[in-house]
């Protein structure tokens, strides 16, 4: 709705951009603080942090960049598809790296990303209001009751489903639901908690609100029946989380917590 505003002498300050400035600063924050509780000096786990963050602004930002360049060298060839800010980019982006740097750190994957995972969420969380402010990841036209009134990317201002608000909200449900049941875990005493479980149902959680937002929003484009890319997509993430889940479950609890040592 103001996706630039000004503070003093300073001028057209985008609010996407400080949006998305002030989520990787707090997610990132978060993010390393819990991962200090790895017995490795502060700067090692502060440079990790910033492998993470630099990861995750690479996922989400690369698509459009990406987008832009190849309409640059052949205009045009895209159409109307160029690629765009994609979060699920930045998530697996950011997987990817953590990948890397545990094995480089040799520190147990799973549990690293229990702790950095909801570091993403709280930030993730945050930047969808720097998204309603841009007018972009918005959702339909519509003649709803719980429709607002909202520009899109163009500048057209309709009646349109508030998708970037209602996933905002989503992300920051999870993002605190999971920390109750982290807390919940180990105040009731469980043996060890499985490592791996809370970053596996972020993923799961997250596709699964990506799914149901993706019906009303303003660049869903069918694919199959009713279904678009992302539906196909965030479905295989939601069966791949889930069968790892399982996967973990099925492992000998010895297994857990020679890992977690």
């Amino acid at each position: 709705m103001f996706p630039v505003f000004s503070i003093g002498p300073w001028h057209d300050i985008s609010t996407y951009a400080l949006a998305y400035a002030v989520a990787i600063s707090i997610g990132g924050t978060l993010a390393y603080r819990r991962l200090l509780v790895f017995k490795l000096p502060r700067r090692t786990i502060w440079l990790n942090t910033l492998w993470l963050a630099g990861a995750v602004l690479a996922g989400l930002e690369g698509p459009s960049l990406l987008g832009m360049a190849v309409n640059r060298v052949s205009p045009g060839i895209l159409g109307g598809n160029a690629p765009t800010s994609r979060v699920y980019t930045a998530l697996a982006a950011g997987i990817f790296v953590g990948v890397f740097r545990a094995r480089r750190e040799r520190v147990d994957f799973w549990r690293a990303a229990d702790r950095a995972v909801l570091g993403f969420a709280l930030g993730y969380g945050l930047a969808r209001f720097g998204c309603y402010a841009a007018g972009c990841c918005g959702g339909m036209r519509t003649d709803a009751s719980w429709a607002v009134f909202l520009p899109n990317e163009a500048g057209e201002w309709a009646m349109r489903y508030p998708m970037q608000m209602i996933s905002g909200v989503a992300e920051l449900a999870i993002f605190a639901g999971l920390m109750l049941f982290e807390r919940a875990r180990e105040r009731h005493g469980a043996d060890h908690p499985l490592p791996g479980l809370v970053f596996l149902l972020y993923v799961l959680l997250f596709c699964l609100e990506r799914f149901a937002v993706e019906f009303f929003r303003a660049d869903w484009v069918a694919l199959v029946g009713p279904f678009s890319a992302v539906h196909v997509g965030m479905f295989a993430g939601m069966c791949v989380s889930a069968a790892l889940i399982a996967w973990r479950f099925a492992q000998p609890r010895a297994t857990h917590l020679s890992a977690s040592a």
